[in-house]
């Protein structure tokens, strides 16, 4: 949104209110500085309490509809509409091939012959799993207003537009700075639970892979340092193989809950992320040492090629941009509930590649309402009630890299 608003921006904004307050056929049009200041006139006779609410709601619908989210950690947020198509999600495990009934071979070499039959009725059902994402987290925030600004601001529409813009960069910045902070713990979360719970493919210690290829034994930090560019091609290579391996039918990097079928066989899940649905975040003081060596293969989109990409300054304490240290929420794959894992304590994180579907928030507004006009102050509070809903599906791919010497 620009930071100027045009009288056609001004009377877009008073007919939303208009229409909040008097419904959607109501005759109240601002389309000119004279039926603009009607307009006002008539909003401002049926309370301040209820023009405040009124232009609150229009505000929240600029914020989450118009605005674009631009804080960090956005590749995870999805809309309120993205959000509720995904908040019962059902697969199915994964049904082998059976052995061939037309004909003689050499696992079934005696049932096509005089005098057998074939059972063409034997049962052979599919096991779905089914998860349903119940989270939800309310938030709440609350803002004063004057009497006097609201009363000021319908005497022209260069008014009006200083004093709803003002109110909305006011908004929307708190708001912002609110869902940079849940999703930067969503996300901790999220790389604590695959580190506690995923198996070796799902956490990638790149310190002790770099060793084992190389025969070497460096430390991370002299990776980090002397061997910087020998260990950030390493690293792009393992990112990249680990990508392409993530388009494949496969169990290696997600969890599969315990199940198993009516003749006791243990049955897996199958997952694979199509390129176009991976998301990758990197820790972004590594990357810009890697720039300041001047390695263009490293950048070009034929090395690594992942489109949905996004840097991280820090992980969670800009002191120790790397370290993550948290107590994580996690799946417990023999239950199927969730539980409170051990905490965990990684020095340097590099990064995380995840299906999309793996880590997702939607914020939407649950409601705007103002107070009665304090008497002694003469202002008013208006409060918005905000929800975020989340997911953190540990059944979907994800891989972390990280970098952690022996013991």
């Amino acid at each position: 949104m620009a930071n100027v608003m045009t009288p056609v921006d001004v009377y877009a904004v008073v007919n939303s209110m208009a229409e909040s307050m008097f419904g959607a056929e109501t005759s109240l049009k601002a389309k000119d500085t004279s039926t603009f200041v009607t307009v006002g006139e008539a909003m401002l006779r049926q309370g301040y309490e209820n023009t405040l609410n009124a232009l609150s709601l229009a505000m929240g619908r600029a914020i989450f509809a118009v605005r674009p989210y631009t804080g960090k950690f956005r590749i995870i947020t999805r809309t309120e509409q993205e959000y509720g198509a995904i908040k019962r999600k059902i697969s199915y495990f994964y049904d082998p091939a059976e052995p061939s009934q037309d004909w003689n071979t050499d696992i079934t070499n005696n049932q096509l012959y005089d005098g057998k039959s074939i059972d063409h009725y034997k049962i052979r059902k599919r096991y779905p799993l089914e998860i349903h994402f119940v989270g939800l987290k309310v938030i709440q925030k609350h803002f004063t207003r004057f009497r006097d600004q609201l009363k000021l601001a319908f005497r022209n529409e260069e008014e009006f537009g200083r004093y709803y813009y003002g109110l909305l960069v006011e908004v929307n910045n708190e708001l912002e700075l609110m869902r940079e902070s849940e999703n930067r713990l969503h996300v901790l979360n999220h790389i604590g639970a695959v580190y506690n719970t995923g198996s070796a493919t799902m956490k990638v210690n790149l310190t002790d892979g770099f060793n084992k290829k190389f025969g070497t034994a460096y430390t991370s930090a002299q990776l980090r340092s002397e061997h910087l560019k020998e260990f950030l091609a390493y690293m792009v290579s393992v990112i990249k193989y680990t990508s392409r391996m993530m388009t494949e039918f496969n169990t290696l990097y997600h969890l599969t809950p315990t199940k198993t079928n009516d003749a006791g066989e243990d049955l897996v899940l199958l997952r694979h992320t199509p390129m176009a649905d991976q998301r990758l975040l990197l820790l972004e003081p590594l990357m810009i040492d890697a720039e300041a060596l001047v390695l263009p293969q490293i950048f070009n989109d034929q090395y690594l090629k992942i489109a949905n990409y996004e840097g991280v300054n820090y992980w969670q304490n800009p002191v120790d941009p790397g370290a993550v240290q948290v107590t994580p929420n996690q799946l417990n794959v023999s239950t199927g509930a969730s539980e409170t894992g051990s905490a965990v304590n990684i020095p340097y994180v590099v990064g995380m590649l995840f299906d999309r579907d793996a880590l997702v928030t939607a914020y939407h507004m649950e409601d705007v309402l103002t107070t009665p006009v304090n008497a002694a102050g003469n202002y008013y509070n208006t409060f918005y009630h905000w929800a975020k809903d989340y997911q953190d599906d540990l059944t979907e791919n994800t891989v972390i890299f990280y970098m952690a010497d022996p013991g």
